[in-house]
């Protein structure tokens, strides 16, 4: 969910109310540019975005990446997608991979350690002690993330 300046990390919009909620993150810095001539979207502060996630920042743009069916890559200070996105698009591709991956699928709180367990993405969150693996229906962001977490 997303209010004027943070991105807070649940999936109910109940939350977005509680101003002193601990777990907000800035806003992704989207912009649209052009790289030799072709269209791109930028993702400015990718790197300390995907550190509040706690998920490396390369393997957080491949997952966009995927999601949106386009070649990505990675300059000094952004990374960016080929094409241009809204601010939108990328919003809700990001609010699906913290859905997935990121939040508790019990107590909706970002305090899961994720590794690899049985060949498995394997969730063990901090806050309510619950254990779960993340079922894999098929999708490659499941493959990128499991080769990430080996």
């Amino acid at each position: 969910m997303e209010s004027n300046s943070k991105l807070y990390l649940c999936s109910c919009s109940n939350t977005l109310l509680d101003f002193n909620y601990r777990y907000q993150i800035n806003l992704p810095i989207i912009t649209n540019g052009n790289l030799k001539g072709h269209p791109i979207t930028k993702f400015e502060n990718y790197k300390s975005f995907s550190t509040s996630l706690n998920m490396d920042d390369k393997t957080l743009i491949k997952l966009i990446g995927i999601k949106l069916s386009c070649q990505v890559g990675f300059e000094d200070n952004y990374a960016f997608f080929k094409g241009t996105y809204t601010y939108a698009v990328l919003i809700n591709v990001i609010q699906l991979i913290i859905n997935k991956f990121v939040l508790c699928k019990n107590c909706d709180t970002p305090e899961v350690n994720m590794r690899v367990k049985k060949k498995q993405i394997y969730h063990k969150c901090s806050a309510c002690g619950s254990s779960y693996y993340i079922l894999d229906n098929g999708e490659k962001i499941y493959q990128i993330m499991l080769k990430s977490l080996s």
